[in-house]
């Protein structure tokens, strides 16, 4: 009976531990041929007034013009703005 036990438990076992979980991850840069190379980035996540608000900088390294930044969000923005330049350095060095 042992025999017959143990596999199935450790069948099971197996399946779950492989199943999809949630993943962490953090973005990054995208561009034509792989071109850019992140250098540095800020991030400012603010929740005000029930609305996560999330402000992010970068510079990088490359040739590329055309630049895509990937962000993993928990949901689709409801709005998304350019901030002004600098902002969050100003935000830090005023803070």
């Amino acid at each position: 009976m042992l025999s017959k036990v143990v596999p199935a438990a450790a069948a099971t076992l197996g399946f779950f531990l492989t199943q999809a979980l949630p993943a962490s991850a953090c973005g990054g840069l995208v561009a034509p041929n792989g071109s850019v190379r992140l250098e540095r980035a800020t991030t400012l996540v603010d929740w005000h007034g029930g609305v996560e608000h999330y402000m992010t900088s970068f510079t990088y390294q490359g040739n590329a013009t055309n630049i895509g930044w990937i962000v993993p969000l928990p949901a689709v923005p409801d709005k998304i703005e350019e901030g002004g330049a600098w902002s969050l350095q100003r935000l830090f060095r005023e803070t």
